[in-house]
């Protein structure tokens, strides 16, 4: 019913590493800081955070829906048992 974030995950994973692997090469290099590197690796930590609170979210309304059903078919069988 609910997609997978395995896809997302894996692209917020690399935007983290290659903003990682960017950042210390040019630290290295030219002993400066890379925007490129930084930008990317905030994506990729923005990215997981957006994921992780969706999932969140997703599953705070799953088991809503689910006590909202329960208490939807007790409601039902009592107006029945009164019939």
């Amino acid at each position: 019913m609910f997609e997978s974030y395995n896809k997302p995950m894996v692209i917020a994973i690399l935007l983290i590493i290659v903003g990682i692997v960017v950042f210390i090469y040019e630290l290295i290099k030219s002993f400066a800081f890379s925007l490129t590197g930084i930008v990317s690796l905030l994506m990729g930590l923005g990215l997981v955070y957006t994921i992780n609170a969706s999932k969140a979210e997703l599953n705070r309304l799953r088991l809503e829906n689910i006590e909202l059903r329960r208490s939807l078919e007790e409601t039902a069988k009592s107006v029945n048992s009164m019939l």
